[in-house]
C-alpha cells in the first residue's frame, strides 16, 4: 500500500507541471469529496482499497502541492510598470557576494516603513557599496524594487520558475542604508564566518572556485571556461553539492568511525558499533549540509540517510522499493514543489537505479560499483538530454575517472585538508597545494575529452529520439515491459516528435529573442541561418550565453551563415566572442569597423532561392547612427532590422531608399526612444507589426510611451520582448505573417501573465 501511496502522490504533486493557472478552492473540495466517497466504497468492497490508497496520494499530493504553491504566489509581486520606491526595515539573509563594483545579496523583511506589500524575501544589488554588510545585519534599505519577471526564451532555463523556488518575491538595488545594527549569532552568520575562512584558506589557489563549491556549495568562484568544460564533460554534478555529496561524507564517515570504534576497550562495545557510527555519520554528514546552505538537494539529501539509518536502527525488514517509496513521500511532503527542480528528477532516477541494481544484479565488491558506475553514467547522460538538452558523448568516459577521482579522492582529501586548517591554518594551505595537483589534472583529462569527443547539442525532436531510445533500452533490460509495447510507444512518440519538429522547420522565421535592455535576432530558414546582433554582456553574465545558445541549440543550429553585428554598443555586441567561440560563422557583417579581421563593411545582399537579405548603412557615421541595417524578403513579405539607428540616419534612408525601407515587419529603432521614430520614417515603412526589443523597467523608460503612440496613430501593431519573452514571426507556405510569443505558447502557473502591448 505504501507504494501505491507514493506513485499517487508524486502523479498528484506532478500535476504542478500542467496546469497554467492554480485551481480553485471549490476545485480541490470536489477532489477531497470524490476520495471520501471512494474512502466510503472501500468499507463496502476489499477491492477497492487498492485504488482508494491510490488516490488518497493523489488527492493529498494534488492539494498539498497547489496549496503550498499559492502560499508561494501570494508573496510575489505584481507585475509593475515601473520600478518601485521603498524603505523597509530588512535584514541580510544570504552570503554577499561581492562583484566588480557591486555586491549581490537577500534580504528578508522584517518591517514595512512605507505602505506595505507582500513580499518576504528579495534579492537587491548595491551598485558602488562604500562598505561591507554582513550576514545577519538589519538596517532600514530605501529599494528601488520591481517584479522578478524573467526573461523567456526556448531552451534556456526558466527564470521565473527558479525565483519561485528560491522564495524571491521581487529584485531591486540599494539607494541609501541608514541605521544599521551588528548581526546577533546564528547558525547563518557562522556559516558566513566558515564561508569567509574557506575563502582565506583557499586564496592563493588557483581552483579556489573548486575548494569552494566542494567543501561550502558556493559555485559563483568557478570560472566560465571550467563551468563550460564540466557541463559538456557530463560532469557538472560533481561540484554541485547534492545527495551523492552527502551519502559520501556519510559512507566515508561510517568506515572510519565503525572502525576505530572496535578498536575501543571491551567496555564501550555495549554499545553496537554500526549503531554509533550511523549515528555519528548522520551528524557529520548533516553539518556537511549545513556548510553547503542546506539548499533543497542537501535537505533531501538528509531526509533520506535520516529514514536509511532509522529503518536500520530499528531492524526493519523493509524492501528497497517500499523504503524508496516512502523516501519519495516524505520528500513530496516535506517540499511538494520539488517537482518543479531538474535536481529532483535528477536525485529520484539515480536512487532508482541504484536500487534497480541492487535488485537485479547478484554482483558484489568492486565489480557491482564498476557496473553501477557504467549504468549510471549512460542512463544519467541520456535523461540529462531530455532535461538540457545536450548529449554529452564523452559523459562515460569522463565520469568514469572523474566520479571516483572525486569521490574516493577529491573530496575525502579536501575534507582533511579543512579539519587540518583548523588547526593550524599553515599546514592546510600546504595539503591544499596537493588537492589543487588533483583539480589541475582532472582538469586536463575533461579539457581533452571534450577536444576529442565534443558535446552534441540536441533538437527538441532529438531528445525526444533519445527518450525513445531510452524507452527501449528500459524494456529490453528490465524484460517486465513486453517488447511490442515498447516499440508501438517509441514509434508513436518518435514519430510525433519528428512531425512536430518537421512543422517548425517549414518556411522561414525570425526570432526577436528576450534578452533584457539589448538586442539579439535569429533568422532561420532552410537555407540559411542568421544572427543579427548578440545582446549585453559584463564581467560575470552574458546574453548570449544565457539566451542566445541555449536557443540556437534548442533549435538544431551548428552553424551560423551570416553573422550581422549592427554598432559597437555593448548591448547589440556583447555577446559576440561568447557566440564565436561556441559556433562556426560563415561571413560576419558589421557596422562599425572593430579588431575583427574578417569583417565586412554593411553593404552587400544575398539572393536564395527562397529568401533575400540585403545590407546597407548610412556613411560617415558613428555609434547609433552606423547601425548596419538588415532587410530580409522572403514570398513577398519584408522585414526591416534597424539596430539603433536616430533621426539622422531616418531622414537619409527616407531621402535616398524609401522604397528599400517598406517593410511588413519593423524592428523598432533604438529600443521605441525618443530619438528614433520619426512619424514620416513609421509611414514610409508602413509596417503591419512593429517589435520593440526593451528590458523591464529599464532605467532609459524605454519604450518611450510617446513613440509607441505614434505607431498606434499609424495603425501599426506593437509587442514588446519583456512583455512578451521571445517573439517569433513566420511565413507559412501561402505566404501569411504569423505571430507567436514565448511567455503565452509556454505559459505555466508561476510564469507572470502576458499583459497587452506597449
Amino acid at each position: 500500500m505504501m507504494r501505491l501511496f507514493g506513485v499517487g502522490l508524486l502523479v498528484g504533486c506532478c500535476g504542478l507541471l500542467f496546469v497554467h493557472s492554480l485551481w480553485s478552492v471549490l476545485s480541490l473540495w470536489v477532489i477531497a469529496a470524490t476520495f471520501l466517497f471512494f474512502l466510503f466504497g472501500c468499507f463496502l468492497s476489499k477491492h477497492y482499497r487498492v485504488l482508494a490508497t491510490l488516490w488518497l496520494g493523489i488527492c493529498i499530493g494534488i492539494c498539498w502541492s497547489q496549496y503550498r504553491a499559492d502560499v508561494a504566489l501570494s508573496s510575489r509581486l505584481p507585475v509593475v510598470e515601473e520600478a518601485l520606491l521603498i524603505r523597509v526595515e530588512a535584514k541580510v539573509c544570504s552570503l554577499v557576494k561581492h562583484y566588480p563594483k557591486l555586491s549581490s545579496f537577500e534580504l528578508c523583511v522584517i518591517d514595512w516603513l512605507s505602505e506595505p506589500l507582500p513580499i518576504k524575501k528579495l534579492r537587491v544589488r548595491w551598485y558602488h557599496p562604500d562598505d561591507e554588510l554582513e550576514v545577519g545585519e538589519t538596517a532600514e534599505f530605501l529599494l528601488k524594487i520591481k517584479t522578478p519577471l524573467g526573461r523567456m526564451n526556448p531552451g534556456a532555463t526558466d527564470e521565473e520558475r527558479w525565483r519561485l523556488l528560491a522564495g524571491l518575491d521581487a529584485e531591486g538595488y540599494v539607494r541609501d542604508i541608514k541605521l544599521r545594527r551588528p548581526p546577533v549569532l546564528s547558525l547563518l552568520s557562522v556559516r558566513a564566518e566558515w564561508v569567509s575562512f574557506i575563502e582565506r584558506l583557499t586564496i592563493h589557489s588557483e581552483f579556489q572556485g573548486w575548494h569552494l563549491a566542494l567543501v561550502v556549495g558556493e559555485r559563483h568562484g568557478l570560472k566560465s571556461a571550467e563551468k563550460e568544460r564540466l557541463k559538456h564533460s557530463g560532469t557538472a554534478h560533481l561540484i554541485a553539492i547534492s545527495g551523492l555529496h552527502v551519502g559520501l561524507i556519510y559512507g566515508w564517515s561510517f568506515l572510519v568511525f565503525s572502525t576505530l570504534w572496535r578498536l575501543l576497550p571491551g567496555r564501550w562495545l555495549i554499545w553496537p558499533a554500526h549503531s554509533v557510527a550511523m549515528c555519528i555519520s548522520l551528524l557529520l554528514a548533516g553539518l556537511y549540509a549545513w556548510s553547503a546552505g542546506l539548499s533543497l538537494p542537501t535537505q533531501r539529501a538528509m531526509i533520506a540517510l535520516s529514514l536509511w539509518v532509522i529503518v536500520q536502527m530499528l531492524g526493519l525488514q523493509w524492501s528497497l522499493s517500499r523504503l524508496l517509496a516512502v523516501t519519495v513521500s516524505l520528500l513530496l511532503l516535506w517540499e511538494p514543489m520539488s517537482v518543479m527542480s531538474e535536481s529532483f528528477w535528477l536525485s529520484l532516477v539515480a536512487v532508482s537505479l541504484i536500487f534497480l541494481c541492487l535488485a537485479l544484479f547478484k554482483l558484489r565488491g568492486w565489480r557491482f560499483w564498476l557496473l553501477l558506475q557504467a549504468v549510471m553514467s549512460l542512463v544519467m547522460s541520456l535523461f540529462a538530454a531530455l532535461l538540457f538538452g545536450e548529449l554529452s558523448i564523452n559523459a562515460f568516459l569522463s565520469n568514469i575517472i572523474a566520479i571516483p577521482l572525486v569521490s574516493m579522492v577529491l573530496l575525502p582529501s579536501e575534507m582533511i585538508t579543512v579539519l587540518v586548517a583548523c588547526l593550524q591554518e599553515s599546514w592546510g594551505m600546504s595539503l591544499l597545494v596537493v588537492n589543487d595537483v588533483i583539480i589541475e589534472g582532472l582538469n586536463g583529462y575533461l579539457r581533452q575529452m571534450n577536444q576529442w569527443i565534443p558535446a552534441y547539442s540536441l533538437s527538441v525532436a532529438q531528445s525526444i529520439g533519445i527518450g525513445v531510445v531510452a524507452l527501449l533500452l528500459l524494456g529490453w533490460w528490465t524484460r517486465k515491459i513486453p517488447v511490442a509495447f515498447a516499440l508501438i510507444t517509441s514509434l508513436v512518440i518518435g514519430l510525433g516528435g519528428w512531425s512536430w519538429q518537421q512543422s517548425q522547420d517549414k518556411g522561414f522565421s525570425l526570432h526577436v529573442l528576450d534578452v533584457g535592455q539589448g538586442l539579439a535576432v535569429v533568422g532561420i530558414s532552410s537555407e540559411l541561418v542568421f544572427v543579427y546582433d548578440t545582446g549585453d554582456a559584463s564581467a560575470h553574465w552574458s546574453a548570449a550565453q544565457k539566451y542566445l545558445l541555449p536557443f540556437l541549440r534548442s533549435r538544431g543550429v551548428s552553424h551560423i551563415d551570416f553573422l550581422f553585428i549592427s554598432h559597437r554598443d555593448r548591448d547589440h555586441r556583447g555577446g559576440l566572442q561568447v557566440l564565436l567561440d561556441s559556433f562556426s560563422v560563415g561571413r560576419i557583417i558589421e557596422g562599425e569597423q572593430s579588431e575583427l579581421l574578417n569583417a565586412e563593411p554593411c553593404e552587400g545582399e544575398l539572393n536564395g532561392d527562397n529568401i533575400q537579405l540585403s545590407w546597407r548603412q548610412m556613411p560617415a557615421q558613428s555609434r547609433n547612427n552606423a547601425s548596419c541595417l538588415l532587410k530580409v524578403s522572403v514570398a513577398e513579405r519584408q522585414w526591416l532590422l534597424t539596430g539603433d539607428i536616430e533621426r539622422p540616419a531616418e531622414k537619409y534612408f527616407l531621402h535616398h531608399f524609401a522604397d528599400w525601407i517598406r517593410a511588413d515587419v519593423l524592428l523598432v529603432p533604438h529600443h521605441g526612444s525618443a530619438t528614433s521614430s520619426m512619424s514620416a520614417f513609421i509611414e514610409a515603412v508602413a509596417p503591419e507589426w512593429a517589435i520593440v526589443s526593451s528590458g523591464y523597467a529599464n532605467r532609459f523608460k524605454l519604450p518611450n510611451k510617446k513613440v509607441m503612440e505614434r505607431y498606434r496613430q499609424n495603425g501599426v501593431k506593437t509587442l514588446n520582448t519583456w512583455r512578451n519573452g521571445m517573439i517569433s514571426i513566420k511565413i507559412d507556405e501561402k505566404g501569411s505573417i504569423l505571430i507567436g510569443t514565448h511567455r503565452t505558447e509556454s505559459q505555466n502557473f508561476w510564469n507572470h501573465s502576458m499583459v497587452s502591448s506597449n
